[in-house]
């Protein structure tokens, strides 16, 4: 929303992101702009060749984190470092849809009002409204209750991370080495903060589940993180020191730590 000109983008979406969100993607454009300004690669985008590998290279098959990272041999497995709740479960007037459906609309809520947080209640309340509306979703889960959820979100890390810079939906290519050979990793990570002592990944899941099977079900959701952390690691020159999965249709959130020593490695 907004009429403003952003700077060069990393690619923020697909070109149908726009009809998804039912708002305009200038604010993802600039917050992504901001991490390509923070030092990404030639052109805006992540990526760091293999060793060996010419950069630019086309892999041999692609590893979709959220889909296969457990392909990627090597990576670290991953561990609750710990499990917070947020403020309670989302009320939702549950009907004939899918649940992961629903889960994208808070998606696109949650990265759209990343650049609206000095917004006044009614004004992101409206962007909300209009992100159900594009998705289906009115009077599926009330737009204050979106609000809410973005709100404990950013109290969250902001007592964890205080000056920490948030981009949303920050697109991460890598070649990676594995035992059959160079593989091409391509994936967006949900949320990224930057912090002067490393960067801190965040990923949005749609569980509704009770309190005590939130580590279970981030658990399943290890070598994503751990493929999104080891690739922006090496894309970015930065190390990774935290990794979380966000339920905010539960109203929680899980930190998971990959291999021994340090909080992830």
């Amino acid at each position: 929303i907004g009429g403003r000109t952003p700077p060069q983008p990393l690619r923020t979406q697909e070109e149908d992101t726009e009809k998804r969100m039912g708002v305009k993607t200038e604010d993802q454009a600039r917050t992504a702009g901001a991490v390509a300004d923070a030092g990404a690669g030639a052109g805006g985008v992540w990526y760091r060749g293999a060793a060996g590998a010419a950069a630019g290279a086309m892999a041999r098959y692609r590893i979709a984190p959220a889909r296969n990272a457990g392909e990627w041999e090597g990576l670290a497995e991953a561990r609750v470092v710990g499990v917070h709740e947020l403020g309670g479960r989302m009320g939702v007037n549950w009907g004939a849809f899918e649940v992961d459906a629903l889960g994208s609309a808070m998606h696109a809520f949650l990265a759209a009002d990343v650049a609206r947080a000095r917004a006044t209640a009614e004004a992101r309340e409206a962007v909300a409204a209009r992100v159900l509306e594009a998705n289906g979703f009115t009077g599926v889960v009330s737009c204050e209750a979106l609000v809410a959820a973005a709100d404990r979100l950013r109290a969250f890390f902001g007592e964890r991370f205080p000056g920490a810079r948030w981009h949303v939906e920050v697109p991460v290519r890598a070649s990676v080495a594995t035992a059959g050979g160079a593989r091409r990793l391509e994936g967006q990570i949900d949320l990224l903060l930057e912090t002067a002592e490393g960067l801190v990944v965040v990923d949005h899941k749609s569980a509704t589940g009770e309190p005590s099977g939130w580590a279970d079900t981030a658990l399943k959701h290890g070598p994503q993180l751990a493929a999104y952390a080891r690739a922006v690691s090496l894309a970015r020159g930065s190390a990774v020191r935290a990794a979380f999965i966000h339920f905010p249709l539960a109203g929680g959130i899980v930190e998971l730590g990959f291999g021994r020593g340090t909080r992830n490695e």
